[in-house]
């Protein structure tokens, strides 16, 4: 891929998202209350769903397993802040992977009815993972600094991160959307991908303990 032809696909993935903000934002607000509708607690199960699961990693993982990483200084909070912040990442990217497979054939009234920019569903979902992923974030920023008194220096980088993860999702919110209106089995195969995707990534380990074979990024001799 020559430069100009990555600039101009750069530039048309937020062109898109510029031209029709309106239609996303107004869908993605509809996406987030759609999820508590009907719930006596409404949005506020996203603040509490992610605190929950912060507290259950701690005791499971950190007083019941008693799991370490190699080299970890902390006690069992610095493993579930750990953990805590691989799900996090991984759980907006399994969101996304998870709704694109079905994003088109489950909005008819979209695709068949009137002109609608069919790339805006992805977006729509992207930002619907994003707000949970940011409730997630400010919970496990708070934690640390409950447990810790500070969070690592590293963490001016993060805007970096999560850009680079959206653009990742929305390319794969696009591509998997696209495919799944032909092939109907990719929305079956999606959720068994995240899963696999869970147990391979390095959550509930690190790098380091898988085989150097099939380890991603690490000069083999």
């Amino acid at each position: 891929m020559t430069k100009d032809r990555f600039r101009t696909d750069f530039v048309y993935i937020f062109q898109s998202l510029g031209q029709h903000r309106f239609v996303i934002s107004q869908l993605a607000k509809r996406a987030v209350y759609g999820r508590y509708r009907g719930t006596v607690l409404g949005v506020l199960w996203s603040l509490l769903t992610p605190l929950l699961m912060l507290g259950l990693y701690t005791f499971v993982f950190g007083s019941v397993l008693k799991i370490r990483w190699p080299d970890q200084g902390g006690g069992q909070s610095e493993f579930a802040a750990i953990l805590f912040s691989g799900m996090l990442i991984h759980s907006m990217f399994a969101e996304c992977l998870n709704r694109a497979s079905t994003v088109v054939v489950s909005n008819p009234q979209y695709v068949k009815k009137i002109v609608f920019p069919l790339e805006a569903l992805s977006w729509v979902n992207l930002f619907s993972a994003l707000f949970q992923a940011l409730i997630s974030t400010a919970i496990l920023v708070s934690y640390l600094l409950i447990v810790k008194g500070a969070v690592p220096w590293t963490v001016v980088f993060f805007p970096l991160a999560f850009l680079a993860l959206t653009l990742f999702c929305i390319g794969v919110g696009w591509l998997i959307s696209s495919a799944a209106v032909y092939v109907k089995d990719i929305a079956q195969v999606m959720g068994l991908v995240s899963t696999v995707l869970f147990f391979m990534a390095p959550i509930l380990y690190p790098k380091s303990a898988l085989p150097e074979q099939i380890q991603i990024g690490r000069a083999h001799v």
